[in-house]
């Protein structure tokens, strides 16, 4: 109900250029047109660095078929084999790196990230509480937190379980200064694929991080190292075969690279955790608090260029406002170590 009435607000907005008296007809340059070249600037502007990056490669990171179409005027391109999708660029990692600033968490992906933290813990421990039925609390006892970015999850885990130790990785120096002065955890600043652990886990997290990362199949071979025998993964990310990214295809929402890479599957993303030496134990679809600011920013704000209604509307949402919500796109998997 609350998409449905911000999809009112959305095309009122879009109308909202038309003159007195002109309903139905499309307004001129001045208006619809303009707001059209307004909205395709926007979009380039975001994009601007993928003028800076290489070809990538032809074959799927999942099933290694060179069979690759492009989709979605060639932003995307797709397994023909397996149905992975990717972006059909990618970046160095220095690029890459620059594009985790404190504007990414304040104004670019996310609205304000910090001031979503009550909202974003709610949904850390309501997750926790998921890792403790689905492996018990008594074996939980380290962490690897890949992506930690402000230390949000590191802090929930303190407080739900005090005995475990925790290790956060993140390349955003603005975050890790945060978790690391203000929260007090044992987090570093560097890419995971180039640095060490302290120890061996017994868990680790990738909070909705995967989609970003340029090398995901790496990562998880060096995870695979780093947790102890029968360790266990946890992942969420986004399901593009889910029925709303079937229905909105360019439009989805998690569909905005540079920042997301990689578009996973249930079935891709178990296809590759098997090769990389996981069981894949459990795929939901659970669902999760949003904040109501985030989700209209989300929609009708990211990476475009909102009129003048748009922002007044999003301008009076009350800022702790939420609702629980399941859009059945965002996957919850746990794999286990095998061997």
């Amino acid at each position: 109900m609350i998409l449905l009435i911000f999809r009112l607000f959305h095309r009122t907005h879009l109308l909202e250029s038309n003159p007195a008296g002109q309903a139905g007809r499309p307004a001129g340059r001045t208006g619809r047109h303009r707001r059209k070249v307004k909205k395709r600037s926007a979009e380039r502007k975001r994009s601007a660095s993928w003028r800076t990056f290489s070809k990538s490669t032809n074959s799927c990171l999942v099933c290694k078929s060179r069979e690759m179409k492009p989709i979605y005027s060639g932003i995307l391109r797709k397994c023909l084999n397996c149905g992975f999708v990717t972006a059909s660029l990618t970046g160095d990692r220095v690029k890459i790196d620059k594009l985790y600033h404190a504007r990414y968490f304040q104004g670019e992906e996310y609205m304000d990230y910090q001031k979503d933290k009550v909202i974003l813990q709610k949904n850390f421990r309501r997750r926790v509480n998921q890792i403790f039925k689905l492996a018990g609390r008594e074996n939980i006892k380290s962490i690897l937190d890949i992506g930690c970015a402000y230390g949000f999850f590191g802090e929930v885990v303190r407080t739900m379980i005090p005995e475990a130790s925790y290790q956060g990785f993140d390349i955003s120096q603005e975050a890790i200064r945060y978790a690391s002065e203000h929260l007090n955890l044992n987090v570093i600043r560097a890419n995971y694929l180039e640095s060490t652990a302290d120890m061996q886990f017994t868990d680790a997290c990738m909070w909705d991080v995967i989609e970003h990362l340029q090398y995901p199949d790496r990562f998880l071979e060096k995870i695979h190292t780093e947790l102890e025998p029968a360790g266990r993964l946890w992942i969420t990310t986004g399901d593009i075969d889910a029925l709303i990214p079937r229905i909105m295809k360019r439009r989805w929402r998690m569909i905005h690279p540079p920042t997301h890479l990689h578009y996973f599957s249930s079935q891709t993303l178990r296809h590759l955790l098997t090769r990389k030496g996981f069981e894949v134990q459990r795929i939901s679809h659970p669902p999760v608090i949003r904040g109501l600011r985030q989700i209209f920013y989300s929609y009708f704000m990211l990476g475009k260029n909102p009129g003048t209604m748009v922002q007044k509307i999003h301008s009076i949402i009350p800022p702790k406002m939420c609702v629980y919500m399941n859009t059945f796109d965002i996957m919850f998997l746990m794999a286990v170590k095998k061997g």
